[in-house]
């Protein structure tokens, strides 16, 4: 199983931290958030929610699904740094990037 794989876990927690902290965000000041904002927080909560979903499960070596769900996050995290109240938000999806980043590369020297 894929998630035995120690090299896992860091990324399945930064993908399910910004899971969480998007749509957090959204849920929380959803009507305040102009909409591609919104957008985009929704867009990075569903593409990390599916990243470590697909890291548990196990399965193929998710390569380019690491390097989609590390530019969707860094995308969200330089919308959110340009809002008031959203750093923690946008540091979170820097790390989700990061784990992804680090990740695929990993999975890349095993190819």
């Amino acid at each position: 199983m894929y998630l035995e794989d120690q090299r896992v876990t860091p990324c399945i927690d930064a993908t399910l931290a910004c899971y969480r902290a998007c749509l957090g965000m959204v849920s929380t000041r959803g009507h305040g958030l102009n909409g591609p904002l919104a957008e985009i927080l929704r867009q990075c909560a569903v593409t990390c929610r599916e990243m470590a979903d697909q890291l548990i499960v196990g399965g193929s070596q998710p390569t380019v699904e690491l390097k989609n769900c590390a530019v969707v996050s860094d995308h969200c995290a330089d919308a959110c740094e340009k809002t008031d109240g959203m750093q923690e938000c946008a540091a979170v999806c820097r790390w989700c990037a990061a784990a992804c980043r680090k990740l695929s590369e990993l999975e890349a020297k095993l190819d």
